[in-house]
């Protein structure tokens, strides 16, 4: 049966985070706890802390099998990643097969530029032979990985008093992970499942066998709620957020005067002054001459990119880009920012206010490092 709401939580902070080394039961406080099992590119951790409601207030923690995809969850402190880890029904160690580096030269699949980003525990036969390419899905990093007993993990971990949120996205491994829970009792330390399903991969598991797992986690008392962090969306998503009719101020900041752009400009260098980060430079949207005389006045050098993302002279559209879901854009984003470099390089400059450029960036790095003729270098050898 499911566990009750409780209303009251204590937030706990970084230094008091779970971790493997430490057997919470003994701690009898209520908490909000968020367990994200298919990490990915910390897209559900995004999601989750940006529009769940309360989503400020959970402790997370995200397994992602994936040690290139770590960087992503640099920006959050307050979430545990449990990285190179693999989610499984037992504890031991096993063969992950990941996504190799994005290069332009990289087989296509279905004729397309794709990426899923991570891997899977359950390869194609050509996939397991195929070190180089990787077969259809670009699989060709095939790396030993921890795994872990969730089961066991979630009853070492979790106590009753708890309020958690599980969200199982494993590409495949969900069904041994399922029917080890229901087998321990372990869904009564549970209050609300979220996830996908993976019907398609070789798991083992026919038709019959899932739908009648599915049956058995039915009788506990859930039925899972579909959650596709790389798609930006959850299930219930419209139902935890009712329409407001909410006006939004209106501003351009180019089009304002040579004050407020001064006024703008000195703002920005003050909060980042008080967080010890000197300012050198200004990287105006356009270069108009009261946006030089301001430049000048503060002694700061303008830069104005060979390269950037979004591309100013393609405009991006659902036909060409955004139908697509986040991951899968990377490799349009990537040959978009390789077709600008060309042989010549120059400044890249990547949006910060454009969510895509959080999500190309370690892909990005990846690329220009390993797979391609450029040297990155420091701004000031720009000059």
């Amino acid at each position: 049966m499911r566990k009750s709401d409780y209303p009251d939580y204590v937030l706990y902070n970084r230094s008091s985070l779970l971790s493997d080394s430490v057997n919470t039961n003994s701690i009898k406080r209520k908490r909000k706890i968020l367990l994200d099992c298919g990490g990915n590119i910390a897209s559900t951790v995004e999601l989750f802390r940006e529009t769940y409601p309360g989503g400020h207030e959970f402790l997370i923690h995200s397994f992602e099998m994936d040690p290139s995809l770590a960087p992503y969850y640099a920006p959050y402190s307050d979430v545990v990643l449990h990285n190179p880890v693999a989610v499984s029904n037992k504890d031991g160690w096993t063969v992950s097969y990941l996504e190799t580096t994005w290069f332009p030269e990289r087989g296509l699949r279905k004729t397309k530029d794709w990426m899923m980003g991570g891997g899977s525990l359950f390869p194609y036969e050509d996939e397991k032979k195929d070190n180089i390419t990787g077969g259809a899905r670009n699989l060709a990093r095939h790396i030993r990985v921890k795994t872990i007993d969730f089961s066991r993990w979630i009853r070492e971990h979790i106590n009753e008093e708890d309020y958690v949120i599980f969200k199982l996205d494993v590409e495949g491994a969900e069904y041994d992970i399922l029917q080890q829970m229901v087998h321990d009792g372990t869904f009564k330390l549970i209050d609300k499942f979220y996830g996908e399903t993976h019907f398609w991969h070789p798991t083992g598991w026919s038709a019959s066998k899932r739908q009648e797992l599915m049956k058995k986690v039915r009788m506990t008392g859930f039925t899972q709620t579909y959650w596709a962090g790389e798609e930006r969306t959850y299930a219930d998503f419209d139902a935890l957020h009712p329409f407001q009719n909410q006006l939004y101020p209106y501003g351009v900041f180019e089009m304002q005067n040579i004050n407020i752009t001064r006024q703008s400009v000195v703002s920005s260098e003050m909060r980042l002054n008080e967080v010890g980060i000197p300012v050198l430079y200004y990287l105006p949207v356009t270069v108009q001459d009261r946006i030089k005389t301001v430049a000048e006045n503060r002694k700061l050098r303008i830069i104005v990119p060979t390269v950037t993302f979004p591309p100013k002279d393609e405009i991006l559209t659902w036909e060409n880009y955004y139908q697509h879901h986040d991951v899968a854009r990377v490799p349009k984003a990537l040959r978009l920012i390789d077709n600008q470099l060309k042989e010549s390089g120059g400044i890249l400059s990547l949006d910060s206010d454009n969510p895509d450029s959080v999500m190309i960036s370690v892909f990005l790095m990846d690329y220009l490092v390993e797979k391609s003729q450029f040297e990155i270098v420091s701004l000031g050898k720009c000059f």
